[in-house]
């Protein structure tokens, strides 16, 4: 049986970081889509770069939902890059979980 299931996941970004979000599918006969949006709000920024990347500047520092609609159920990894003026950092969000990876690499000047 089918159904359409949603995980959201909040990042906290900074006002002018830019924020990635790739999200690559591994189950073979589900659909996947996403959005991210000002966290309590719909208020969507950014683009789509393709079918499973969007990225956006952050017009403000604020917490921003990443929902990810899969139908039916469906395995994936999300990816989130964020980068500013002198940090990186990248998230692997796991669905199902409160926990993440991260690593964040920052320049030294």
């Amino acid at each position: 049986m089918g159904g359409t299931y949603v995980d959201s996941y909040v990042v906290q970004v900074k006002k002018g970081q830019k924020l990635h979000v790739h999200v690559e599918n591994q189950t073979e006969h589900s659909k996947l889509s996403f959005d991210t949006v000002l966290a309590g709000t719909e208020k969507r920024f950014g683009r789509d770069v393709s079918e499973n990347s969007w990225s956006g500047v952050a017009p403000k520092t604020s917490d921003y939902e990443i929902r990810l609609i899969a139908f039916p159920a469906a395995r994936y990894n999300l990816l989130v890059h964020l980068t500013g003026d002198c940090e990186d950092e990248r998230l692997n969000l796991q669905p199902g979980s409160k926990r993440q990876s991260r690593s964040r690499r920052v320049s030294e000047d």
